[in-house]
């Protein structure tokens, strides 16, 4: 049985596990379902997540578009030549400069559905947007360059109060980002991935070393996204979030 988890519902499930006491009563259920869930996302990235990041090679390359793959489908690429276990969408990078102006319309030409954006002064200082097709989701994150030509990219998430980005933007405008300073080199190589390959930054040590730690080709299944790194600024500049 498949199951569609619509943002309705999700928004108000999160209102509702915010309630003293309903999260505890709730939780057996909660689990259950949200297994289910988790399996049916599984399923449907198993089965085209592959097709789908060789489709967007296609379409990067045949328009002349660098590209790189990003963050967990990087470190997939490097430490298992494939998706990691737990992946459940497929992240990729554009260095801003080399991102045109049609990117929207070459993507869906191609049956990717731009879903929803993130952006900082419109795009200029940090950009990230999603697309999805046959219930995959693909992230492309932009790397931007600093005034001192370091480079960055950004993460985004609701401001502290609320828990969607949608209840983040109705009661305070915005949602917050964080700045990830870490190092891309504006070149490329191929990299093999499950049975096609893939374009990734040529210092893609370099960078998955500032991300992840320097033993970052060891899964660690108690590794945190939020700490102490100290190329990640956690609390940056206020963005806008927009839903297509």
């Amino acid at each position: 049985m498949k199951i569609t988890l619509s943002p309705s519902i999700i928004k108000i499930a999160n209102k509702f596990a915010k309630i003293p006491g309903v999260k505890k009563l709730l939780k057996p259920l909660y689990y259950r379902y949200k297994e289910r869930i988790y399996n049916n996302r599984n399923e449907q990235f198993k089965n085209n997540g592959i097709s789908l990041l060789q489709l967007f090679d296609k379409i990067m390359v045949e328009n002349n578009i660098p590209y790189t793959v990003f963050a967990g489908t990087l470190l997939g690429a490097v430490r298992e030549h494939g998706f990691i276990a737990h992946d459940m969408d497929i992240d990729t990078a554009i260095f801003y400069e080399d991102r045109p102006n049609n990117l929207i319309d070459l993507m869906q030409l191609h049956g990717f559905i731009l879903h929803h954006r993130f952006a900082i002064n419109d795009g200029s200082i940090g950009l990230e947007e999603t697309y999805i097709k046959d219930n995959v989701t693909l992230d492309i994150f932009y790397i931007h360059k600093d005034d001192q030509n370091e480079t960055y990219q950004c993460d985004f998430h609701p401001e502290l109060g609320t828990v969607t980005w949608e209840d983040s933007m109705k009661k305070f405008g915005y949602v917050r980002s964080r700045k990830l300073q870490l190092p891309a080199n504006h070149s490329f190589i191929r990299l093999p991935f499950a049975e096609i390959s893939v374009s990734a930054i040529s210092n893609h040590d370099e960078w998955l070393s500032c991300r992840y730690g320097q033993n970052y080709m060891i899964p660690d299944p108690n590794f945190c996204d939020r700490g102490s790194n100290p190329h990640i600024v956690e609390e940056w500049l206020e963005a806008d979030y927009k839903v297509f």
